[in-house]
């Protein structure tokens, strides 16, 4: 069945993309236990939502927008102020270890959570403009005026002597977003987001099974 296959195919892709969605999502909201939950939120979704899949191309792209979207929800409900204090330590050059990814995280929050996916999608996942207007449904010239308003905040906010160093910065995050370490307990959190949407596709299967339903009145 066609169904069955293009299930399959889901959960290939969400096992080789895991680590890459718990990245984005942990980037994004500044938080391991909601990045977990954002995961494997998104893994269950996916996996129980085989059918909404047009074609087997796009699974990862349709993967990303699952996580993004959570991610924008949570950020929405949770909505944080930066201080002016945690702006000026975010460009102090040198710092070393895990403050790096404070950094980012606290840069990142300047910018609105669309320019904060376009920055994640397109420097740090390495995603095209093509694919990242698909994520958000948006048309080429959003996805552009996105980065490009992203680069200016993020400029502004740097100060004019720190303008030449924007370019500079996103390859260091990049680094520093590659190293995110990927806690071992994830793949658990992802096979029981999978098995426990299988369960409840079969249970639903076998709820709207006419034969399925006669035994049990006989029963």
């Amino acid at each position: 069945m066609y169904w069955e296959f293009m299930q399959k195919r889901v959960e290939k892709v969400v096992l080789d993309s895991y680590k890459s969605m718990y990245r984005i999502a942990r980037t994004f909201v500044g938080n391991e236990k909601e990045a977990f939950d954002i995961v494997q939120d998104s893994v269950y979704k996916a996996a129980r939502s085989t059918e909404k899949v047009k074609s087997q191309r796009y699974i990862r792209t349709w993967f990303y927008k699952i996580v993004l979207e959570r991610s924008m929800n949570f950020c929405l409900k949770n909505q944080k102020e930066v201080s002016f204090e945690e702006l000026f330590a975010v460009y102090e050059w040198g710092i070393e270890g895990d403050n790096q990814n404070l950094d980012m995280e606290r840069a990142l929050g300047i910018l609105s959570d669309r320019e904060r996916a376009v920055i994640i999608l397109h420097y740090f996942e390495g995603r095209e403009l093509e694919e990242i207007g698909m994520i958000l449904n948006a048309n080429m010239g959003t996805v552009r005026s996105l980065i490009y308003r992203s680069l200016e905040n993020l400029e502004t906010e740097m100060g004019k002597d720190r303008m030449e160093h924007v370019e500079k910065w996103l390859e260091e995050m990049r680094k520093n977003y590659e190293d995110i370490d990927i806690p071992s307990e994830l793949k658990k959190r992802v096979d029981r987001g999978i098995k426990q949407a299988k369960a409840d596709s079969i249970r639903q299967q076998n709820s709207v099974n006419p034969f399925h339903i006669f035994k049990q009145v006989l029963n």
